[in-house]
């Protein structure tokens, strides 16, 4: 079972969000090992995503970031919105999903 956790945190006037993930890689019945690569990926500065389950998340997610780095900036409407990267995330996942089957 792979656990992801965020929760949002207040301190004086700030706000942040704290995310944790365990490193434990299982196969029933198989294998049951605990890796040193993290189960959470840094997109931006503001955001990152929490890897369970598909073996292709990594990937997927590494992508993303590689193509939020590459996005040219947009001053006028600032860094990608949350929606924005959730929207690549879930397009690239599926095209992933898709090139397999």
């Amino acid at each position: 079972m792979t656990v992801g956790i965020a929760a949002i945190c207040k301190c004086d006037s700030e706000t942040f969000v704290v995310t944790c993930s365990d490193r434990m890689v299982t196969v029933p019945g198989l294998l049951q090992v605990e890796l040193a690569r993290r189960k959470t990926v840094e997109l931006t500065r503001n955001c990152v995503g929490l890897l369970s389950g598909s073996d292709d998340g990594e990937a997927v997610l590494l992508e993303a970031r590689t193509a939020l780095q590459m996005a040219p900036p947009n001053t006028a409407s600032g860094p990608p919105t949350i929606q924005q990267i959730t929207e690549l995330v879930t397009a690239l996942f599926a095209r992933n999903k898709a090139a397999k089957t």
